[in-house]
């Protein structure tokens, strides 16, 4: 693994964190500016390829932590979409909130999720029957199955 980058006037610890700075600069020093346009993440990275910062001890997507620290937000329902498909950029003008189903369209996986009619065990996904958790569809049938099973096991546990 290569050197981290350090820039001038910032103080590190003895982990390569920057001493006393704010979030956004020390956001700063994970991001490598490329003819492109993007703002590409060099600190840690995800098997999926997504760029990963720590914020207040838990880790987060470092392409919605761009988008809190310079726009707003990002709603926990909805994704972030890489206009530019690179999915290492967290330049805030590469990025789009959007529904799940959006991405997934844009992603060319219609159908999978987004336009379901029936869930795995053959219930309708109609609008009675479904609700909306973290931006997909979920089956209520199946919902309440598993939470019927879910308290059985717990009362025998305890019985």
């Amino acid at each position: 693994m290569s050197d981290p980058i350090r820039y001038e006037g910032l103080r590190y610890d003895a982990r390569n964190r920057v001493i006393g700075a704010s979030l956004l600069d020390r956001f700063t020093t994970f991001v490598s500016f490329d003819d492109s346009g993007c703002w590409l993440w060099v600190g840690k990275v995800n098997p999926n390829g997504y760029g990963a910062f720590a914020v207040n001890g838990k880790w987060r997507y470092a392409h919605r932590v761009a988008l809190a620290l310079l726009v707003e937000e990002v709603p926990i329902d909805l994704e972030v979409d890489h206009l530019c498909e690179v999915r290492d950029c967290v330049n805030p003008d590469h990025l789009e909130v959007v529904t799940a189903g959006t991405n997934m369209r844009r992603q060319g996986r219609i159908g999978a999720l987004a336009d379901q009619t029936s869930c795995a065990a053959g219930h309708d996904m109609t609008p009675d029957n479904t609700y909306t958790w973290r931006g997909q569809r979920k089956c209520r049938a199946c919902h309440r199955q598993r939470e019927a099973t879910r308290r059985a096991a717990r009362s025998s546990c305890h019985a």
